[in-house]
């Protein structure tokens, strides 16, 4: 993988619904994204900035992270969690 010829030791997606500067370009969802490095490399750390756990639903959330370590050997996944109650 180029980041691992580059000497990035990680790699980090946005989990974010749009993209808030570049509008015109697509906007990957970022555990997808993950899913997709996670097959590539064996050397580089991933994770997500930030995970917006009030757009996902826990169960599935909860799915997603324990099938992305289990498809990673012996290499981390690090998330950032940002919890926050929706105004009522």
């Amino acid at each position: 993988m180029l980041s691992e010829r580059l000497g990035f030791d990680s790699l980090y997606a946005a989990d974010h619904l749009f993209a808030f500067v570049a509008l015109a370009y697509p906007f990957l969802d970022g555990w997808a994204t993950l899913g997709g490095w996670a097959q590539l490399t064996t050397k580089t750390r991933l994770g997500v900035f930030v995970a917006n756990l009030a757009w996902r639903d826990p169960v599935l959330m909860a799915r997603r992270v324990i099938a992305l370590d289990q498809s990673r050997a012996a290499v981390s996944i690090s998330v950032l969690v940002l919890a926050a109650s929706p105004i009522r």
